[in-house]
């Protein structure tokens, strides 16, 4: 079980499975992490520069390995003056990268709401299936689309007919 650092109130719990490999060096059993035949996945952001969205990747760098599961952790933080939602695009370079991730677990799939002085918490799971041959490092950025809150639809009350029998 992978647990996050505390980023404020709440703690962010997301479990997951880790393989290790165990060599043999003499007498003595060791674990080998094996980073060297890892890629290297960078984790960014992109938003309006007045948008005041800002966010803090726990773990910006990771070194990924096909088919095993990781995980980034990050803090969305809203700096702006009126609520907005936003939706977010992932950006995975290069082609290579994007056509062999897999998405386990986001919290960005649907747009979010951001209210002034908010922070949410959240994780994303990820999975490189198929070839990685050649490809050293993958770069994935969430590209923040703001627009204003979706505004509450008034409807005009409907007019009340009433039949009288007699």
């Amino acid at each position: 079980m992978q647990r996050s650092r505390n980023f404020g109130k709440k703690l962010l719990v997301v479990e997951s499975q880790e393989t290790f490999e165990l060599i043999k060096e003499g007498k003595n059993w060791r674990l080998f992490l094996d980073w060297a035949s890892g890629t290297r996945v960078t984790f960014s952001f992109l938003a309006p520069s007045n948008s005041g969205i800002e966010v803090d990747f726990q773990e910006k760098d990771i070194i990924a390995n096909p088919r095993e599961p990781f995980i980034v952790h990050f803090k969305i933080k809203y700096r702006g003056n009126r609520a907005v939602s936003a939706r977010i695009v992932h950006r995975v370079e290069p082609a290579a990268g994007r056509e062999n991730l897999q998405m386990i677990q986001c919290g960005l799939l649907s747009p979010i709401n951001l209210s002034p002085g908010s922070e949410q918490e959240m994780a994303s799971v990820y999975l490189f299936e198929g070839n990685l041959a050649g490809v050293t490092h993958i770069f994935i950025a969430y590209e923040f689309k703001v627009e204003p809150p979706a505004s509450r639809i008034a409807h005009a009350p409907r007019r009340a007919t009433t039949v009288r029998r007699m």
